[in-house]
C-alpha cells in the first residue's frame, strides 16, 4: 500500500516542479509574516519597533550572579569560536 510522490506533493501543497519552489517559499514567507503583522498588536512576547524586534522577558525568571557570571562566560566562548567557524549563530 504505498504512497507515490505525486499524492503527498498535492496533499501538503508543494510544488512539484523545482523552478516553482523559490516562489512557493517566497510566499509562504511573505504570508507568514503578513500575518504576524496583522496579529502582533495581540503578542504579548515579540513587537516589532522602530529599530527591530522587542522581545518580551520572563519577569519571573532572573539570574543570580552566579548565573549572570557563567552566562558571560559562554557568551565569550561563543564569540571566540564564532570567528573560527561557519556555525549558523555566528
Amino acid at each position: 500500500m504505498g504512497t507515490d510522490e505525486g499524492d503527498i506533493l498535492s496533499e501538503i501543497e508543494t510544488p512539484r516542479n523545482s523552478s516553482d519552489v523559490a516562489t512557493y517559499f517566497t510566499n509562504r514567507l511573505q504570508n507568514a509574516f503578513d500575518y504576524f503583522l496583522e496579529q502582533e498588536k495581540n503578542n504579548a512576547f515579540a513587537k516589532i519597533g522602530k529599530e527591530g524586534w522587542i522581545l518580551s522577558t520572563d519577569a519571573a525568571e532572573t539570574l543570580s550572579s552566579e548565573q549572570k557570571q557563567k552566562l558571560e562566560a559562554l557568551m565569550q566562548w561563543l564569540s571566540s569560536i564564532c570567528g573560527q567557524s561557519s556555525f549558523p549563530i555566528c
